[in-house]
């Protein structure tokens, strides 16, 4: 009796491992895992997804919404980027199964169902976003507010509205519309103003401090127009007038705004070729916008620039540069000395169902911006340097100079300048070789108990950093 009892004891438990077993898998499937595994340390980045899943609504088949959230799974558990953003998603409802599980909150299309069954393709974009990282307000502000009004507003910068650049432009796609309305070439897009959850500790101070006025995501699908029987210039013509009428949107939604909020258009652009969204995004100029592509690695800039001068490296569909981010640089100082990665992820090769645009991610990296000041300050025997010619010039290594390290990740990517607090000129500057270890410096104006502040620059002569202290 007592080895039976021993023998069934020993079966029994056994048993209750594998029910363990089963059930640990399929929470880990569901993503109930991922949750506790990511929440539990602050955040030192901010990661966003776009990606034109490609066609998926109510009619898609059962095996495209079993691939589309086989993808949206395998990327949560492997990125676990704060926000998705998607392209040709009908709607919220389409992708549910994939959120609910994951606490993400979905702001859905601003296309109607009705609209949606009367055409071939889907047209919707949907935003996903974290709710233990985000509060959401202003969702499709577009539809609630209407944007009726924005034709007609003159752009103080050129003296022009939207309506004298359309009546120009829209002659270059006259065949797709007749240049019935400059409504049918505006957008509106799935929009939302995400604030930074202060409450949670899922955020490092670094972050907190970049987007402290929030960020606003717009979901962007530009013209394609490829079935249609248009020029290559008629094509980008139009993208490119979407792209100003949201930058006037968007301008008009700020204009009343107490804290203007970083703005995000991330999505799919429909940039051919690598130069194109210098183009698309030359309106910004109008709009006294400082546009930045994080994106785009450039020889000169290894953390991306300005769009005025970018140059897309990314192919997220065969050879094309279709997918990427604009950012508005807004607050001014926000995002000012932050770096950014980006990847795009292969989807498999073999795959019936794949879209043919790959998930492109990008990770913002914020600046740590409260530097404190050194416990020791150099004297003036240690600038052995001032007054030299620059041919003449010998390194001085400055610990306190270090401290600028984390704003460009190892490498110093401008000049620090040294500016009298009275007169509030520049009278000498340093700059780092070409490793960023060593600091020249190439003019004199030092004098004893003189009060100098160091501010950092980063190539286009924007301040990141400001450090005051007093000589010996």
């Amino acid at each position: 009796v007592s080895l039976l009892w021993s023998m069934l004891t020993v079966y029994m438990m056994r048993s209750l491992c594998l029910i363990l077993a089963y059930e640990v898998v399929a929470l880990r499937e569901s993503g109930h895992f991922a949750n506790l595994k990511t929440s539990a340390y602050p955040r030192s980045s901010l990661s966003i997804l776009t990606w034109n899943v490609e066609n998926f609504g109510s009619n898609s088949l059962a095996s495209k919404e079993d691939y589309v959230h086989k993808q949206l799974n395998s990327i949560y558990l492997q990125q676990k980027p704060e926000i998705f953003v998607l392209q040709e998603v009908e709607s919220c409802r389409s992708i549910e199964r994939f959120y609910r599980t994951k606490d993400y909150g979905c702001v859905t299309s601003t296309v109607s169902k009705t609209r949606e069954q009367k055409t071939p393709m889907v047209l919707g974009n949907v935003v996903l976003y974290s709710q233990a990282h985000f509060r959401a307000t202003n969702e499709n502000r577009a539809m609630e507010e209407g944007i009726d009004h924005l034709p007609d507003q003159i752009t103080p910068l050129s003296g022009r509205s939207l309506r004298n650049h359309w009546k120009e432009e829209c002659e270059f796609w006259r065949a797709y519309r007749d240049c019935r309305s400059i409504m049918d070439d505006m957008q509106r897009p799935t929009t939302v103003l995400l604030t930074l959850r202060s409450d949670t500790g899922l955020w490092k101070e670094e972050v907190m401090d970049a987007f402290s006025s929030g960020v606003r995501i717009v979901d962007v699908h530009l013209f394609s127009g490829v079935r249609q029987k248009l020029t290559d210039e008629g094509r980008r013509k139009r993208r490119k007038f979407q792209m100003r009428s949201l930058l006037a949107m968007v301008t008009d939604w700020n204009r009343d705004m107490e804290r203007v909020p970083t703005t995000i258009y991330a999505g799919d652009f429909n940039t051919r070729g690598s130069l194109e969204l210098r183009d698309i995004t030359a309106a910004a100029e109008d709009y006294g916008l400082k546009l930045w592509c994080p994106a785009n690695h450039e020889k000169d800039d290894r953390y991306g620039g300005s769009c005025s001068r970018t140059k897309s490296t990314h192919q997220t569909s065969g050879d094309s540069f279709l997918d990427n981010f604009v950012v508005d640089l807004q607050p001014e100082r926000g995002l000012a000395g932050s770096r950014a990665k980006a990847e795009v992820l292969k989807q498999p090769t073999n795959a019936q169902q794949r879209s043919d645009h790959e998930p492109f991610l990008l990770t913002f990296l914020p600046a740590v911006k409260n530097l404190k000041a050194p416990a020791s300050w150099p004297t003036l025997s240690t600038l052995s340097s001032l007054g030299k010619k620059s041919d003449d010039l010998k390194p001085v290594n400055l610990p306190e100079v270090q401290n600028f390290q984390p704003l460009v990740g190892g490498r110093y990517m401008g000049k620090v300048k040294f500016w009298n607090q009275k007169a509030k000129i520049p009278f000498g500057f340093i700059t780092s070789d070409s490793l960023g270890n060593d600091i020249y410096f190439n003019q004199s104006g030092f004098a004893k108990n003189q009060r100098v502040a160091f501010t950092f620059e980063d190539n286009e002569g924007t301040a990141i950093a400001i450090k005051v202290e007093s000589y010996e």
